[in-house]
């Protein structure tokens, strides 16, 4: 159904003309889809309101080789605002920022080693395929002359205490210490 109507612009001589009404009728769907791409142009030059179109001509931009698969808009976005907001100085309440927009705030763990310039960050399980881009931020932020220390931190007792001994079983010991338990 066409949410445009150019007939009423048109002389009450040509209703019920047939050619005039085939040619409203594909006049207002010509407006329709012109409509709908206005609105989806307007809607792509901000990254938040962009749909996946949008999205790859900022990621071509920025050189970002996104997965269909495995990246979500909701996650291509953030992507895209973390590495358009780079400003310095850098501190570590900044990576932490940063961190907790990209990760959440309980899903890592940070320390900073000063005297050995040395930065530890442990990633919980599910953040893991995150992992890309962590490391990118942290390339871009931390100093060159300070080590880098990622590792990931997996399933605790506390995470899996919640389950049966029951439905622990359908696992393996492996998968029950480094994949995402439901």
């Amino acid at each position: 159904m066409s949410k445009t109507n150019l007939a009423i612009y048109y002389p009450i001589v040509y209703k019920g003309v047939h050619e005039i009404d085939q040619l409203v009728a594909t006049e207002n769907v010509m407006f329709d889809e012109l409509d709908n791409l206005t609105t989806e142009a307007e809607e792509n030059q901000f990254i938040l309101t962009s749909n996946s179109r949008g999205l790859e001509v900022y990621e071509k931009m920025l050189n970002i080789i996104a997965n269909p698969e495995s990246d979500s808009i909701q996650f291509r976005r953030e992507r895209l605002i973390n590495r358009l907001s780079y400003f310095s100085p850098f501190t570590l309440r900044e990576l932490k920022r940063r961190l907790n927009n990209l990760l959440g705030s309980n899903n890592y763990d940070i320390e900073v080693i000063y005297d050995d310039y040395e930065l530890k960050l442990g990633l919980e399980v599910e953040v893991h395929g995150k992992l890309d881009e962590v490391l990118k931020t942290l390339i871009s932020i931390v100093p060159v002359n300070m080590l880098i220390n990622p590792r990931l931190i997996y399933n605790r007792h506390s995470t899996l205490s919640r389950f049966t001994h029951g439905q622990l079983q359908a696992y393996t010991h492996n998968q029950l210490r480094s994949e995402v338990i439901s």
